[in-house]
């Protein structure tokens, strides 16, 4: 009578890594794909509320430098002085 172990394989452990490789190759680009379009969709989110920010400043009489007090300072710096924007 034959012993049967409760073992894996080699072949049935080289067929396990070599699925588990094959879906790992599939998902790092698509995660990769999906990380690059996050960081375009918040660059563009960031430039919208700094464009809003600088045009609401225009209105109140802003340049692209301004004079704060006797200091001439760039207009991102006047933005967050005057709570147009918050920094992060």
């Amino acid at each position: 009578m034959k012993s049967f172990s409760k073992a894996f394989t080699l072949v049935e452990i080289l067929v396990g890594v070599a699925i588990l490789v094959i879906v790992v190759s599939i998902a790092i680009p698509a995660l990769r794909s999906a990380r690059t379009d996050a960081d375009n969709r918040a660059a563009d989110a960031n430039a919208k509320i700094l464009n809003d920010g600088r045009n609401r400043a225009i209105l109140d009489g802003a340049t692209d430098s301004v004079l704060y007090g006797n200091n001439e300072i760039s207009l991102a710096t006047y933005l967050v002085e005057q709570g147009y924007v918050q920094p992060k």
